[in-house]
């Protein structure tokens, strides 16, 4: 029997508007009244999730930042994993070298090298060509992206004030460059390095998975791993994916997803997850 459904956000859960539709809530209410729990997994960081489940009724438990964090019902941090400093300098360095915008997720919010009108242009670069927002949307649409965005001069600044540094992202349009920042990243040790777009890379520790952290909870809770389904999309959920049996990938996501899932269900935008759902939680 399935006890706990655990989701990716965008690309899977979420509709092209980055929300979830009403069929979803109803289901996902539906299931929690019968005992079954919910628990999204996703690359975003604590305020990206939830304005999500406003008014929804639904207060999941969160795997935020690939795996580097991990929040209760309530939101309360229970686990954070964070990279070495040495990690860091390693990888700015690269990022550095190959001249890209850059930005790191803390515990408790979001920094970077560069200012918010940079973030932004980088961002909205790529949010444009993956179709995330059209070329006519203002700047203005995203910018509660970097509210709060704490800007340093140095990689030695930002530690020497940012010490819980989870996860460090770069967004950038050129694709060969993405391609070969993902090979040079590779000599660094003990990290992990998630592309789920090929527009953007995603670096954490290489404890911060989905999959090793969602292990961690699921034993914290009591659970085998036989009792939990999970739904993803990308390359940033192949360890959730390989590591469960009951494990579906949605029919839009990349090549990879769906090889390693052991179920495929149908769309994001066509209740892909609803319809996985349903296959395993019936009445």
């Amino acid at each position: 029997m399935i006890k706990l459904i655990v989701s990716d956000l965008d690309g899977t859960l979420l509709q092209e508007n980055h929300l979830m539709n009403q069929e979803t809530i109803d289901e996902i209410k539906k299931q929690m009244a019968r005992g079954v729990d919910f628990m999204v997994a996703t690359g975003r960081d604590y305020p990206g999730v939830t304005p999500i489940f406003e008014n929804t009724g639904i207060d999941p438990e969160l795997i935020l930042l690939n795996g580097a964090q991990y929040r209760d019902h309530g939101g309360v941090i229970k686990d954070n994993i964070r990279l070495s400093a040495s990690q860091i300098k390693a990888v700015g360095e690269i990022f550095a070298r190959f001249h890209v915008v850059w930005n790191v997720y803390t515990a408790d919010g979001i920094a970077s090298l560069f200012n918010e009108e940079e973030n932004l242009d980088a961002f909205m670069e790529t949010a444009w060509l993956d179709g995330f927002c059209t070329p006519d949307t203002s700047k203005e649409t995203y910018r509660d992206f970097y509210v709060g965005l704490k800007v340093y001069s140095t990689i030695d600044e930002l530690l020497a004030h940012e010490p819980d540094i989870l996860k460090m992202e770069v967004h950038d349009g050129d694709r060969e460059k993405i391609h070969q920042l993902q090979e040079a990243l590779m000599q660094v040790e003990d990290i992990a390095i998630a592309i789920s777009k090929p527009i953007n890379i995603e670096v954490t520790h290489a404890d911060a998975q989905k999959g090793i952290m969602l292990m961690k909870a699921i034993e914290k809770q009591g659970l085998c791993s036989d009792e939990v389904m999970v739904i993803g999309d990308s390359a940033n959920d192949l360890s959730m994916l390989t590591r469960f049996k009951y494990s579906f990938a949605v029919a839009n996501g990349a090549q990879a997803a769906i090889e390693a899932a052991n179920y495929l269900t149908a769309d994001n935008t066509d209740l892909g997850v609803v319809k996985a759902i349903r296959q395993l939680c019936k009445d």
